[in-house]
């Protein structure tokens, strides 16, 4: 994927401003589509962090 294929996402993502990322896979449904957060998520929760993670 080229650079500015992501341009819109991009400015999306820059503008939120997230007070609390949810850690408990439970809580959210996921798709196949959302492996790299889930993998992030993963990451924290193997940090120590649990349940919310303060942005």
């Amino acid at each position: 994927m080229r650079h500015n294929e992501w341009s819109e996402d991009r400015a999306i993502v820059e503008v939120q401003k997230p007070e609390n990322l949810p850690l408990d896979p439970k809580i959210e449904v996921n798709i196949p589509a959302d492996r790299s957060s889930v993998a992030y998520h993963d990451g924290l929760r193997d940090l120590g962090l649990s349940h919310f993670s303060t942005a």
